[in-house]
């Protein structure tokens, strides 16, 4: 179903890495891998909806985890 694959989408982008994230392209690829038959302008659609941002907006800089570690 549509939740599922929301569910799924979600769970990719919190699993991802923050310095790497995945394009939208990555993550139908992903879901396509294991059974689901997704296009990437449905995942993009499905990203929008949860409020999950586009991966150059989702993607931190390096500098930033360094200095959120430092500063601890």
């Amino acid at each position: 179903t549509s939740e599922s694959v929301k569910e799924r989408i979600r769970q990719i982008v919190l699993d991802e890495d923050p310095q790497r994230p995945y394009k939208d392209r990555k993550i139908a690829e992903i879901l396509e891998s294991e059974g689901f038959e997704i296009d990437r302008r449905t995942v993009t659609n499905y990203r929008q909806k949860l409020g999950i941002l586009p991966y150059n907006q989702r993607k931190q800089p390096t500098w930033s985890r360094k200095k959120v570690a430092s500063s601890g």
